[in-house]
Formats: C-alpha cells, structure tokens, sequence
C-alpha cells in the first residue's frame, strides 16, 4: 500500500518524489474512473517509473502507458514487476513512440488486450506473466504502418497466454523473440 511505501527507508528527496507521484497517481485514478474514454490510469512520458506490487483495475481507458515522442531516453522507462493489471476497458499495458517496457512476474487479465507493443516501441521485454481472458490479443505487437523497417526490440518470454481471443498476434516486427512461452484455450490461434 502506499502507506506502506512511504514509512520505506528513504532519503527525503526520495519520500517527497514518492508523495507527489503518488499524489498523481491517485488524482490521475480517479479522473479515469469517472470519464467515459479516458485515457491510461497511469502514463509514463519523461522519466522512470517502477510499479511493484501495485493493482491497476477498472479503468475507463487503459492501465498504463509507456512512450518517449522525443525519443531522447535510450534505458528503461516503465518497469512493472508482481502486479495486477486487470479490467481495463483498453489494452492493460501499451508502449509506443520509442517507449521502453519491462513488465514481469505480473498478472493481466480481462482487459481488452493484455498488452499493445506498437507504434515504434523500442525495447520491451515481458516475461513470467499470466496473461489471461483477455477480449481481443494476450499481447499484439505490430507496426501499424506496414513497414518492416523499424528498431522495435521485443522480447516476450516465459509467459503463460491463455483464454484470450487470440494468444500473441504480431505483423511487421523485425526483432521479435519468442521464448518458453505456454500458450493454450485461447478462442482463436494461439500465435
């Protein structure tokens, strides 16, 4: 909980960057309950964020989002590790624009789409989730301008994709690695 991570030993600096994040994190979960096609409960553009342990439920758009339009940060952005990312009325993960994305040991279930890596993504790595009854995509990964020739780094690995419509969906990914992942009972193909 919150509470929990604020008595954490840490410099002041530190407690107040964790106060206002926090701050706007709950600000910016509360505006996506309460507006129809809201955005991401939780968007990541400058910086790094790590969620851990954390819960992202019943958002009117999507869970979270990672992306870098200035393409000026080359290391992780976004690291989600032992999470719930569940009941997003939008995909529970997305990144895009050269966003950067590590989401392990977590759970993403009965959102639209599990996770969207798209648009110029750079390097995402999704490993040892449970990525489950989704709508539409486990993960979808693609370059929706239908050209190969992109630095998309994408790493799906250990994962378990089950009970969605269609398991991993990709099209145009030139650098994408699919590892010891189980994948079965989803509604459609499983890849």
């Amino acid at each position: 909980t919150l509470k929990e991570l604020e008595g954490m030993d840490r410099s002041p600096e530190q407690r107040e960057l964790f106060r206002k994040f926090s701050d706007q994190l709950i600000s910016q979960r509360l505006k996506s309950r309460n507006e129809p096609s809201a955005g991401p409960a939780i968007v990541v553009m400058r910086g790094k964020c790590s969620l851990v342990n954390c819960e992202i439920s019943d958002c009117t758009g999507g869970g979270a989002l990672v992306c870098n339009p200035s393409n000026q940060i080359m290391e992780l952005q976004l690291h989600i590790s032992g999470c719930t990312i569940r009941n997003c009325v939008k995909a529970g993960v997305e990144s895009r624009e050269f966003g950067n994305l590590l989401v392990e040991n977590s759970e993403i279930h009965d959102n639209h789409q599990g996770a969207i890596i798209w648009r110029d993504a750079q390097n995402v790595k999704i490993s040892n989730c449970n990525i489950y009854n989704n709508k539409n995509e486990g993960i979808l990964a693609m370059q929706d301008d239908g050209n190969y020739d992109n630095s998309s780094m994408v790493i799906l690995e250990g994962n378990n994709i089950h009970n969605n419509m269609i398991g991993i969906s990709t099209a145009f990914m030139r650098n994408l690695e699919v590892i010891g992942n189980q994948l079965y009972l989803n509604r459609s193909w499983g890849i």
